[in-house]
């Protein structure tokens, strides 16, 4: 299964400074390309960029070459070229299997331009179609009260949507401290998001978020775990004098490096064995978003909002299965718009 993707390269036609003398460097990459038990893949393609010096420039201009090699019966590929200062990454494919990419940290010293890398490609087995919702998530308009959200539908239950089935609940808690109409109110906000089943939950695992992502394009493994649930997710919210812009950005970037797998909707036997339940993952990012807080420019009807990114739903009971086709997103059924949402990420 080959993905077209550009990752990491140069930009094309980059204009350098004048000022410098330019040379390329001669670089060498040295590919072990395994699959996810650790055996050998042969005719994978390792494709990377060089830079190419364009002659007769006023002033020094590059462009973008491509560059590959096939990997051996043993894994092993060699990439060698000549570059301007410095390739970034390169990507790896193979019908069958799903792209990995790689950012490259090439060696300096006595091996300048050298590099080794390891590399894993995880084999297609069995994709297939599930519920997708590239971007979902749901408002909290109060303080204080409880809302129900409905996974495969994306909506909130009634009275506040026309969700069906209460897979999250979730309630704000906090204080919002409004200092006028045209000032930044301060926010301190915090939301549990908790299930309506003992047995449903969330469980971990890390995700690459898509500027700079690594490894295989298939980040979750091929079935949902069928233990380890944990009944919470504790999100914050913070803004105006709570807020301390550097731990903002550092909680940020932790929350778009852990994916979730989920089960919802779980009934048990009496011994409290799992007898039927739906599973699931979600690629991206949980968060607690503020209602926007200078008012002059943005009035907001609503305090908060939980957004999510990349839900994936299997719409099969008791089926653990969360390898997604890409081809088909049955959210299309669901959707009374009938409109169009593409799958990108397996």
């Amino acid at each position: 299964m080959k993905s077209i993707v550009h990752f990491g390269l140069a930009l094309t036609g980059a204009g350098l400074c004048a000022c410098q003398e330019i040379q390329e460097k001669n670089y060498e990459l040295k590919a072990r390309i395994v699959d996810e038990t650790g055996s050998p893949v042969d005719s994978a393609t390792v494709v990377g960029a060089r830079m190419e010096l364009l002659p007769n420039s006023p002033i020094p201009t590059t462009k973008n070459v491509r560059v590959e090699a096939l990997s051996d019966s043993k894994g092993l590929a060699l990439l060698r070229f000549r570059s301007i200062p410095t390739p970034g990454g390169v990507a790896i494919h193979k019908d069958g299997y799903y792209s990995s990419f790689y950012r490259v940290s090439w060696n300096s010293g006595p091996k300048e331009g050298s590099a080794d890398l390891d590399a894993i490609l995880k084999p297609s087995k069995n994709p297939i179609p599930m519920i997708v919702h590239p971007s979902t998530g749901f408002i909290l308009r109060e303080i204080g009260v409880e809302y129900a959200f409905d996974l495969e539908l994306g909506g909130l239950l009634p009275p506040h949507g026309n969700g069906v089935h209460a897979d999250i609940l979730a309630k704000l808690e906090g204080t919002r401290v409004d200092h006028g109409p045209d000032q930044d109110e301060d926010i301190d906000f915090r939301v549990s998001l908790r299930f309506s089943n003992p047995a449903d939950g969330f469980s971990e695992f890390p995700v690459q978020p898509r500027d700079g992502a690594t490894g295989s394009a298939f980040m979750s493994d091929y079935m949902a775990p069928e233990a380890g649930y944990h009944g919470t997710i504790g999100l914050s919210a913070v803004w105006g004098k709570f807020r301390i812009p550097a731990k903002e950005w550092e909680r940020k970037h932790e929350l778009e490096r852990i994916g979730y797998y989920f089960r919802v909707r779980s009934k048990t036997d009496e011994d409290g064995r799992i007898v039927s339940a739906h599973y699931g993952k979600i690629y991206g990012s949980v968060q607690l978003v503020p209602g926007r807080t200078r008012k002059v420019y943005h009035e907001s009807p609503l305090e908060a909002a939980v957004s999510m990114q990349e839900v994936y739903f299997n719409p099969t009971p008791n089926d653990r299965n969360v390898e997604c086709d890409t081809k088909v997103n049955l959210l299309q059924k669901l959707d009374q718009y009938g409109e169009k949402f593409r799958v990108s990420r397996p």
